[in-house]
């Protein structure tokens, strides 16, 4: 029997964040990428399109927000989101309130 993959959604709206996520995701046997975007309303209509089971979100993009599409993912569907952030003391603030609206962790961004 195969086992299920676990499907991730990534959102950066830095091209190169999200290839660094990716890569780490494809060298995790048991996980699979299942849709990139670069802003809120996109990743919303990926969210809802793709149904992953985790999410990397950013937090600061254009569009619509990370903590704006947090809510609205969560209300959709209660899955791990996992907030991206540069760690900067007005980054850390509003990372604390992801954490408190319903992230399940946070990363510090990537950098190559």
């Amino acid at each position: 029997m195969t086992r299920r993959l676990t499907r991730v959604l990534i959102v950066d709206d830095s091209a190169v964040v999200r290839e660094i996520i990716c890569d780490a995701i494809a060298q995790t046997p048991d996980m699979e990428v299942v849709g990139t975007a670069a802003d809120g309303e996109e990743a919303l209509g990926l969210f809802r399109k793709t149904r992953p089971d985790v999410v990397t979100l950013d937090i600061q993009m254009p569009v619509m927000d990370g903590l704006e599409a947090l809510d609205s993912m969560l209300a959709i569907n209660a899955v791990p989101i996992i907030m991206v952030s540069a760690l900067t003391q007005i980054g850390a603030e509003i990372t604390l309130d992801a954490l408190d609206r319903g992230a399940i962790e946070y990363l510090a961004k990537p950098e190559r």
